[in-house]
């Protein structure tokens, strides 16, 4: 019988013109004190020496797995990913980001500490020259399958963001259906793979690690941090989908509705403040907001989430200048 030592980890790395970090990407990878790894870069139609940077890995170390495929976004690369994959446990890179090199020692050691089915770190939120933008933490360390959701957005050291987490390949590889990536949305996509999760998998619980091992850059050329675009309008459609897998559950989702709320307003404030067409699915988020307004109520949300759609409902002004301000930022 394998021990926990030797169960093999496939960390799957989405590739998209990134090869001004790709070489920090796969070297925090390729040094993990965890050895038995599989690292599969699948590039997606870069345009710059991404593939040839993955190619010239996969010649060096015969752990790694370089792929080109035709540009189809975040979502199918991880897709295309799992169908590759052969590990015990499946963790997910950004190839803009970085790791610390015992993040999947540790998150193996955790889950075999706890019995648990998924592992999760602590994130550095950082910029390109290393300075920390905000820090969150919890000192609870081991959640059961209800709590796995609503804790995902209410304790912000967790989040929905996949690549700080690893999972069991038995939640997502199912006998009647595996679970994936949504291939038409490529923002908030980790989240509502998370929710699937949830969804699918009846029984499970997940650990956390209050130390910080996964470094996610705020400033580079991804998906989440280029300018407005009618694009970021997928966020509602994963945020749609996820209150619909909770209220079917029969869990709360208050608190998602209020992130759908506050963030429709920031969009309507940046469409306007940048003189978008307002597309039909834009009213059809609209009239969902509205909805959702009428539904709400805020028992059991958290005083940060509470106090901002406060003053998103009651002083718009106030929340209208501060994205003003920050215009030049976004």
């Amino acid at each position: 019988m394998l021990t926990m030592k030797e169960k093999l980890i496939s960390i799957i790395v989405p590739v998209y013109n990134s090869s001004m970090y790709l070489d920090r990407c796969i070297e925090s990878l390729i040094n993990q004190t965890y050895k038995n790894i599989e690292i599969i870069l699948i590039d997606d139609g870069s345009k710059d020496d991404s593939y040839r940077i993955c190619k010239e890995y996969a010649i060096k170390d015969k752990r790694i797995n370089a792929i080109h495929k035709k540009n189809g976004g975040v979502s199918s690369a991880r897709n295309l990913g799992l169908k590759i994959a052969k590990g015990d446990y499946i963790g997910f890179v950004d190839s803009d980001d970085y790791v610390e090199k015992d993040m999947y020692e540790l998150l193996i050691s955790s889950i075999n500490q706890n019995l648990s089915q998924i592992a999760i770190c602590n994130i550095y939120y950082e910029t390109e020259n290393k300075k920390q933008v905000y820090s969150y933490s919890t000192k609870k360390n081991v959640f059961s399958r209800h709590e796995f959701p609503i804790n995902m957005y209410n304790i912000l050291s967790i989040n929905g963001y996949v690549c700080n987490k690893l999972y069991d390949r038995r939640l997502i590889y199912r006998e009647n259906q595996n679970i994936c990536f949504d291939n038409n949305i490529d923002i908030s996509e980790d989240g509502l793979f998370n929710y699937e999760i949830f969804d699918k998998n009846k029984e499970f619980l997940s650990s956390y690690i209050d130390k910080k091992m996964y470094h996610y850059i705020q400033e580079k050329n991804s998906v989440c941090n280029q300018r407005f675009t009618l694009k970021k309008l997928e966020h509602f459609i994963a945020r749609e989908k996820e209150i619909d897998i909770l209220e079917k559950n029969r869990l709360n989702s208050n608190f998602l509705k209020i992130d759908y709320i506050i963030c429709f307003e920031k969009t309507k404030i940046l469409i306007k403040l940048l003189n978008i067409e307002k597309k039909e699915v834009y009213k059809k988020i609209e009239k969902t907001k509205n909805h959702y307004l009428k539904t709400i109520n805020l028992d059991g949300i958290n005083a940060r989430l509470k106090i901002k759609f406060l003053i998103v409902k009651y002083f718009p002004f106030i929340y209208k200048l501060k994205i003003i301000l920050k215009r030049e930022n976004i």
